[in-house]
């Protein structure tokens, strides 16, 4: 029997059985596995930017983010070539760039055809890399061979339908990272989408000038 003092009891018989302290050492073990597997995925092997780290996956989603922001050169480009190359009037002018919105206004139809037509098993990357090549496509056109308005339109209508789509894609990739993580890691996410649009802007606000000024239209669309 332990022997007490009054109404005190010993501090090694309080919660001390033998079952407590082998639940508390497995715990604690249990705690330093589980630290050490997060360890483990932190170090992956891939760089970090915004606390995420740089897989293929979120590349892809911030090139498309990039690509975004760095725009400004081609657009810079392309409303000098219609107005000084193709001596397009105002009017002309504006009736080109409003089509070339029109496939921002049915994004929602890509987000149906990604989810219910996948491409060799692929409903985001399959895409993502069509709308490159839209892109691609459409650039080398006006860089090449386009000499009229209607050419024009439609080569700026092409690429506008590319930054659209992927822009659809990206933003369901990042959807799908995001759910079930922690507020943090989806804010991380966030950080690196707008953070990598932004660093685009920022070149193509420094460049985008000097680089039309000295190379011409043809050269930076």
């Amino acid at each position: 029997m332990v022997p007490t003092v009054g109404n005190i009891v010993p501090r090694y018989q309080v919660g001390c059985t033998k079952a407590d302290t082998s639940k508390r050492y497995l715990e604690g073990w249990h705690k330093k596995q589980s630290s050490t597997d997060d360890v483990r995925k932190s170090k992956s092997g891939y760089f970090t930017a915004f606390g995420v780290d740089l897989s293929p996956d979120n590349m892809a989603v911030a090139i498309v983010y990039f690509v975004q922001g760095v725009l400004g050169l081609a657009r810079l480009a392309v409303s000098f070539y219609l107005k000084d190359d193709l001596h397009l009037d105002p009017a002309e002018t504006a009736v080109i760039s409003g089509f070339s919105s029109l496939p921002w206004l049915i994004k929602p139809i890509y987000g149906f055809i990604s989810d219910s037509i996948p491409l060799y098993g692929y409903r985001r990357r399959s895409y993502l890399i069509l709308s490159g090549f839209l892109g691609t496509l459409s650039w080398s056109l006006m860089a090449t061979v386009v000499n009229s308005k209607y050419g024009a339109g439609f080569s700026i209508l092409l690429g506008s339908l590319s930054v659209a789509f992927s822009d659809v894609v990206v933003d369901s990739m990042v959807v799908e990272r995001a759910r079930g993580e922690s507020q943090s890691t989806s804010g991380s996410l966030q950080s690196l989408c707008w953070g990598s649009s932004a660093f685009g802007g920022i070149v193509s606000a420094y460049f985008s000038g000097s680089l039309v000024d000295a190379y011409g239209v043809r050269f930076v669309t």
